[in-house]
């Protein structure tokens, strides 16, 4: 009788997997161009650390993001 049980739970077939975004997968947007101007020490320094903020954010997404699904298809057999 547990035979019977046990063999109801078992799945047949793979895990249909969904592959990576590629909103998640893109590559990280390029820091802007500065304009064709003298910048202010204060211009530059603003625009320098909101550019490395940006970077920043965007590369440990995008890494994570990928991380998470060569994880998930190892796991799966996919």
């Amino acid at each position: 009788m547990l035979m019977g049980c046990n063999a109801s739970t078992v799945l047949s077939n793979k895990p249909i997997l969904v592959p990576v975004d590629p909103r998640l997968a893109a590559e990280c947007v390029r820091p802007v161009n500065l304009p064709n101007r003298a910048l202010t020490q204060v211009e530059i320094e603003t625009l320098w650390s909101k550019d490395r903020l940006n970077l920043v954010n965007c590369a440990s997404r995008h890494s994570t993001s990928i991380t998470y699904y060569e994880d998930r298809d190892k796991e799966l057999g996919g």
